[in-house]
């Protein structure tokens, strides 16, 4: 896996998560290792 694209994945999931305020969604991306905090 690609240090850049993960990074750049992590970030979009973040504000997606940030715009959905979403607990399941982000109890999901801390699953997947992405820091949603």
């Amino acid at each position: 896996m690609e240090a850049a694209p993960v990074q750049q994945q992590a970030g979009a999931a973040q504000e997606a998560a940030e715009e959905a305020s979403g607990p399941l969604q982000v109890h999901v991306l801390q699953a997947q290792g992405i820091p949603a905090a």
